[in-house]
């Protein structure tokens, strides 16, 4: 039985195996796999991304993980990471609060004079176009999670 924490981002393709219940002959074939089941959540005083009830649903989560342990199978928690100048932090972005939503059609006519970018931002407004006509918009979040130094 293993548990181990992975902070870097990883591809699907690292993390995931094609395979069927079916083929599982004993707990080593089985992981269970957390995302981001961390603090930032449950704990209001973090002043994060608290979500209401988020005790109580972190605290479900840590109940499986103790299941998992308990029948040797093996618990993965993917832990999110950001630098502060990250696309989804509304701080990089002029007049953007926490959970406003960013659209692709709000952004595809800026210029470079009035990109709404704002100074800590470790993004263009070209990668940001980009971005969001692939995904379309992004939910802004208040910083939470964050790597390196500013």
């Amino acid at each position: 039985m293993e548990t181990m924490t992975i902070s870097k981002p990883q591809t699907k393709e690292y993390l995931v195996k094609d395979i069927t219940l079916e083929q599982c002959n004993d707990v080593e074939d089985i992981a269970m796999i957390s995302v981001d089941n961390t603090q930032t959540f449950e704990n209001k005083d973090l002043n994060e991304l608290y979500v209401n009830e988020g005790e109580q649903a972190a605290q479900a989560t840590k109940k499986i993980i103790e299941a998992c342990k308990y029948y040797g199978i093996s618990t993965i928690n993917i832990l999110e990471e950001h630098p502060i100048g990250h696309v989804s932090l509304a701080a990089n972005y002029k007049n953007k609060q926490a959970f406003d939503l960013l659209s692709y059609e709000e952004v595809k006519e800026r210029t470079a004079e009035n990109n709404g970018i704002g100074s800590r931002a470790q993004f263009t407004l070209a990668e940001l176009k980009r971005f969001l006509s692939e995904v379309g918009s992004q939910m802004l979040r208040p910083d939470h999670g964050i790597v390196g130094t500013p």
